[in-house]
């Protein structure tokens, strides 16, 4: 009987070694998982930051074009320029209208 004691204790030695080298072997795993996965989240946030500076660098280059006067083309909607011409126009008009007026009382 104490031949079996002594088997089971140390079958249950060997058994416990055996399994402290397999849990230190997937703990060892696992850390290394999540070491290449933290790598890895770092590799992507670096191409994405890559991917966001050159976005970043065609905006300001879209964003940077002037016409002639200087003026940002970005800015500058098209309605606006079509209402500053039918002003323009509409002023001319006036002012046409306005020098016929002073012609007709100066002739009066």
């Amino acid at each position: 009987m104490e031949e079996g004691l002594t088997q089971i204790g140390v079958g249950g030695v060997f058994a416990i070694f055996i399994l402290r080298e397999v849990f230190t072997f997937l703990k060892s795993r696992k850390e290394a998982a999540t070491l290449e996965g933290k790598v890895d989240k770092l590799v992507d946030q670096v191409d994405s930051f890559e991917q966001v500076r050159s976005q970043i660098r065609d905006l300001h280059v879209w964003h940077n074009v002037t016409d002639t006067d200087g003026s940002k083309i970005w800015y500058v909607k098209s309605s606006l320029t079509e209402a500053m011409t039918e002003l323009s126009k509409n002023i001319a008009a006036q002012t046409s209208a306005f020098e016929r007026l002073v012609d007709r009382i100066d002739r009066s």
